[in-house]
Order: C-alpha cells, then sequence, then structure tokens
C-alpha cells in the first residue's frame, strides 16, 4: 500500500527540517500510483504543523493540564493528531473542513486524556 509507504516515511522524518518534509510532499505529489494523494499529503502537513505546535506549547499545556513530562508523550499526540486528520479526509471525501474540525476535536482529546 503506498499511502503506508508515504505514512511511515513521514513518521520517521524529523519534522523541524522543512527541506526533508518539502521533498516528501514533492515525491507524494508526483507519485502516479499513489490513489489518495490528498489525505496523504494531509497526513504529513498535520504531522509537521502538529509537531511544530506541541515542540512551542508544551509548557502551556503542561501546566493547564498538572501533569508532569513523564505522563504525556506530546509525539504521539502529534502523530494522532495526523491520523485522524488523514481517517477524516478519507471519510469525508476528501472535505478539508471536515477533516480540520476533526483533527482540533481529536489533538484536544489526545492532550487530555494521554
Amino acid at each position: 500500500m503506498r499511502e503506508k509507504f508515504y505514512i511511515d516515511k513521514a513518521l520517521s522524518l524529523d519534522m523541524s527540517n522543512s527541506d526533508l518534509v518539502n521533498n516528501l510532499l514533492i515525491e507524494i505529489s508526483t507519485d502516479q500510483d499513489l490513489m489518495n494523494k490528498q489525505a496523504v499529503i494531509c497526513f504529513v502537513t498535520v504531522l509537521e504543523a502538529s509537531t511544530h505546535y506541541w515542540n512551542s506549547h508544551i509548557e502551556e499545556w503542561q501546566q493547564m493540564l498538572d501533569k508532569p513530562v513523564t505522563r504525556v508523550n506530546w509525539g504521539t499526540v502529534a502523530t494522532f493528531d495526523a491520523w485522524y486528520g488523514y481517517q477524516a479526509m478519507l471519510v469525508s471525501v476528501m472535505n478539508p473542513i471536515v477533516s480540520g474540525g476533526t483533527v482540533a476535536f481529536a489533538s484536544g482529546l489526545a492532550a487530555v486524556f494521554s
């Protein structure tokens, strides 16, 4: 499955390296055999944005949730965000509005219940 190949590749990348992320997005967009390009691109871009968000706001959330660093795996929360975005794109027939709302909701739940 081509989608899984790119999802695994994204999960192995350093999301803070925008050149690597951009190269992956170009690779995805030019892959003629990939069926659900928009959903995979959504996964990668949400993973990148969520990783940046959690890296920038981790202390705020830790204080608000009153959870020590050892109880919350913020990298997992970013992965959940990306996975829910991907699934929402597939289920909503590539509707970015539905997908974005799903990601926001799921991200909050993942942060609170991690």
